[in-house]
């Protein structure tokens, strides 16, 4: 095993030796094209999380769109509860109680809120600003390459 003072010996040893090798320096345009290339990787993963949040609020509100009319299918709960042949009767009255709350839910929501048609147009119209809204917004906040490369 090495002392300390060998240790430090061999360190300074190996400084010395890299302080004679010479200076390498990159090629011109080198720092540009790395930084232009990390800007790239910044925009394809923003511009993939932006989709997959835009795709999952369209999801979404298609699926409250249609919820409604899924649930109001005859005899789609009890086709369902077919299925499970043990706890039909829990499940059956949990489905019971669910269907309740969400028939009071959409009761109130057609009666106070807006109509589905106008909630549909409004879901759109939402779908739209932020999509406009999350384009603009990844731009603006995006650093180009130019400016990595000032900094």
């Amino acid at each position: 095993m090495m002392s300390e003072n060998e240790q430090l010996q061999e360190l300074e040893e190996l400084e010395e030796l890299l302080r004679a090798v010479p200076m390498v320096h990159p090629p011109l345009g080198f720092a540009g094209r790395v930084m232009a290339r990390i800007d790239r990787r910044r925009q394809r993963r923003r511009a993939t999380l932006g989709g997959l949040m835009l795709a999952t609020g369209a999801a979404l509100s298609i699926v409250l769109l249609l919820l409604p009319e899924i649930w109001a299918l005859p005899g789609w709960v009890g086709s369902w509860l077919a299925f499970w042949p043990t706890g039909e009767i829990v499940l059956a009255r949990v489905a019971d109680a669910a269907v309740t709350v969400l028939n009071s839910f959409f009761l109130t929501a057609g009666v106070l809120i807006v109509p589905l048609g106008s909630l549909a147009l409004c879901s759109l119209f939402m779908a739209l600003v932020s999509s406009v809204l999350w384009v603009g917004l990844v731009q603006r906040w995006q650093p180009t390459a130019i400016q990595l490369i000032r900094r």
